[in-house]
């Protein structure tokens, strides 16, 4: 008999034992439960965002001085151009989402001859900024005509402009940027560094007068007047601009690239 009540005792401390621990385990804080449910949306919504996965791809580029007969060229820029013969232009690409293994040094081209470079762009579904701008002078030609060509054969994939992609109902126009029209456009905070007045893409120095490339299309200067147009044609995107004396850079937005199958 005394056994049994042994037991029993035994049991009853048991079950006093497990309500008092149930009772005195702390419960989370609020400021602790809105830490964990900010880190399971963190960790939810880096799971669900878009990865850059860069890739060199390989473009062959000419920037032609187009002779415009309609009208005269300048002593000033007839000797602007001969102490600058012939220009060097150098050419760099920024991703949307830049990385640092990425990191490309820029490319040098010569005015009038073809030249192969090679630039980080893009392969996921994100954007790639292309910025070319004069080394050995300040402006480009009065006009001059700029063809990069997409070796698809080598790179797998269609590099447009942004504007013609099929998710894009309206693309701004093609004209002139400079530091405070570049600060109001929805462009990555990062993408650009301003420097006095200039803009600077990457390494690449684009200047106070810029032309941003969009789409396919006019360009237009400050005061809405056309001075070039933009087209794109199997696989070159053509620049060419009739007006371009006060052009210190081009930025040139590529969208999502498509890759060919």
């Amino acid at each position: 008999m005394k056994f049994v009540w042994i037991i029993a005792l035994l049991f009853v401390i048991v079950c006093i034992s497990l309500i008092y621990q149930v009772d005195i385990q702390e419960s989370l804080t609020t400021k602790e439960m809105e830490n964990a449910v900010a880190y399971d949306a963190k960790n939810e919504f880096e799971d669900g965002e878009t990865k850059s996965i860069p890739a060199i791809a390989n473009f062959a580029v000419l920037i032609e001085e187009i002779q415009n007969n309609n009208e005269p060229i300048s002593q000033e820029r007839m000797d602007f151009s001969k102490k600058n013969n012939p220009i060097i232009y150098t050419m760099g690409c920024v991703l949307e989402k830049q990385t640092e293994d990425m990191n490309q040094s820029s490319e040098e081209i010569k005015r009038n001859e073809i030249t192969d470079v090679e630039l980080p762009m893009e392969t996921n579904k994100l954007n790639s900024y292309i910025a070319l701008s004069p080394k050995d002078g300040k402006y480009f030609p009065s006009s001059f005509q700029l063809k990069i060509t997409n070796k698809i054969d080598m790179n797998k994939y269609n590099y447009e402009l942004w504007g013609t992609g099929s998710n894009v109902e309206a693309s701004p126009s093609n004209g002139v940027i400079d530091k405070n029209i570049i600060r109001s456009m929805p462009y990555p905070k990062d993408l650009y560094v301003i420097k006095d007045s200039n803009m600077v893409i990457g390494n690449i120095d684009i200047g106070d007068k810029a032309l941003n490339i969009l789409s396919i299309g006019n360009i237009f200067d400050e005061n809405f007047k056309v001075i070039g147009n933009v087209d794109s044609l199997n696989n070159d995107i053509i620049i060419h601009c009739d007006i371009a004396d006060q052009v210190t850079g081009l930025l040139i937005y590529i969208g999502a690239p498509v890759p060919i199958k």
